[in-house]
C-alpha cells in the first residue's frame, strides 16, 4: 500500500526502534522513521502515544544478577525515555507521549538465537487510548 493508504494509527504503530545489547542510544538508522512520527504527531495535535520499552531474555537475567546496576533495571524505560527525548527536542509536548516499560516480559520472538534476542531490544509506538 502508498503511505495514503494507512491510517495514522497503522502508520504509528508500523514504527519500532531496536537497540544495541543492554543500550538505549538511537541508531542513525532509525531518525527517518522517527521524523515520520514527529510529522504525524505535529499535524495531528490531538493525538497522544505509548512508548512501549522492552528488553532481551539476556538483558533480564544480567539485570537479575546485577540488581544494584540503576541503567540496566530500567533498560526498557531508558530506550522508551530516549525516543521520548528526541521527539521532544523536535517540538512534541512530553505531555502527549507516555512511556511504558515491558522488560522482556512481551518478547516479540521466544527464541535464544542473537536475532531473535535483537528483535526484542525494541521500543514500540502506539496510540494512546
Amino acid at each position: 500500500r502508498e503511505e495514503g493508504e494507512y491510517s495514522i494509527e497503522e502508520l504509528i504503530s508500523l514504527e519500532t526502534v531496536y537497540f544495541d545489547v543492554q543500550g538505549s542510544n538511537i541508531d542513525d538508522m532509525f531518525i527517518d522513521e522517527l521524523n515520520s512520527i514527529v510529522n504525524i504527531l505535529t499535524k495531528n495535535p490531538n493525538i497522544n502515544i505509548e512508548l512501549h520499552g522492552h528488553t532481551d531474555k539476556m538483558e533480564t537475567a544480567a539485570i537479575k544478577r546485577d540488581p544494584e546496576n540503576q541503567e540496566l533495571i530500567n533498560l526498557g524505560l531508558g530506550r522508551a525515555g530516549k525516543i521520548k527525548s528526541f521527539l521532544v527536542k523536535k517540538g512534541i509536548d512530553g505531555n502527549r507521549i507516555s512511556t511504558i516499560n515491558h522488560d522482556s516480559s512481551q518478547p516479540a520472538s521466544n527464541s535464544f538465537s542473537e536475532l531473535s534476542l535483537a528483535k526484542n531490544r525494541r521500543v514500540v509506538f502506539k496510540i494512546a487510548e
